[in-house]
């Protein structure tokens, strides 16, 4: 049992930096007009000093991690759907004390099938694609930024709003992970194989303007499922997390927006319970 523990352990940096750096703020499914370009800029720090092993924790080491995201987005009408390509070019340190420099991109963009600004209704479907090109060390792959694997996440948003300052914003996705053949190397000296269960995941964010300037958001994040299995062994290290935030976006000016958020994981049935401050600044034109 100690054995499969540290296996599912090492797996954690590989799982969890992916999940908050593709998670959603409030009122993002809200459609930009067609023509629109914007620059979007992260900076996550997490810290976390509790793991947890089917629900028990198992330790109690310390780590800290920043990552830092340039996201491009570009709203275009393709046909009668408005879209929104863009891409997370990712960097920083995966918060193991290791890991560092380029992690895998993801490709991106929003279809919407509903986009009515006047009922304040927006339904779209989103593929994410992560691109296997970030940093990978086949031979340490637990302090690795880059996971050496295709995955494909379809998801689909809803935000509708109620009365003139509410809006409710409902999100769910599942992960899709192709296999990474070159995960560390066996006893016999050949090389390992990852394979992962699909990730499922809800969000929820309820959010409130304050003035025309500034609103907040209280906000929810689940994560279920996504047991990892290595040459062939599972890892018993499924995934029902619940995460908490609070979330402020100020338009300091015309075509800028500065947003804070902050998140705590409640509830850790699987890896790290970390608490995460996400700076993002947008600029739009």
């Amino acid at each position: 049992m100690r054995k499969l523990f540290l296996t599912a352990a090492a797996l954690v940096p590989l799982i969890l930096p992916t999940l908050s750096l593709a998670d959603n703020n409030a009122r993002d499914y809200i459609a930009a007009p067609a023509g629109t370009t914007a620059m979007i800029t992260y900076w996550q720090r997490s810290s976390s000093n509790l793991v947890y092993h089917k629900g028990d924790k198992v330790d109690n080491s310390g780590t800290t991690g920043d990552i830092f995201i340039l996201r491009p987005v570009h709203w275009m009408n393709i046909g009668p759907v408005l879209a929104d390509p863009q891409m997370l070019i990712i960097g920083g340190n995966g918060g193991n004390g290791a890991a560092s420099g380029l992690a895998d991109p993801i490709v991106l963009s929003t279809f919407w099938a509903v986009n009515n600004a006047a009922s304040k209704t927006w339904l779209g479907l989103t593929p994410f694609i992560t691109l296997p090109i970030g940093e990978y060390h086949p031979h340490s792959p637990g302090t690795s930024m880059g996971g050496n694997r295709w995955v494909f996440k379809p998801e689909i948003g809803f935000v509708q709003g109620f009365g003139d300052k509410f809006y409710l914003d409902l999100t769910a996705s599942v992960s899709l992970f192709a296999k990474n053949n070159n995960f560390g190397r066996d006893a016999a000296g050949d090389k390992g194989k990852l394979e992962q269960d699909p990730l499922y995941a809800l969000e929820s964010h309820l959010s409130y303007d304050f003035n025309k300037s500034f609103f907040g958001a209280i906000d929810y994040y689940g994560h279920f499922g996504g047991e990892t299995k290595v040459n062939g062994t599972k890892s018993d290290n499924k995934l029902n997390n619940h995460t908490v935030g609070l979330t402020g976006a100020y338009g300091i000016a015309p075509g800028y927006q500065l947003m804070l958020t902050y998140t705590d994981d409640i509830s850790v049935y699987e890896g790290r319970k970390a608490n995460t401050f996400t700076t993002r600044f947008l600029h739009v034109w």
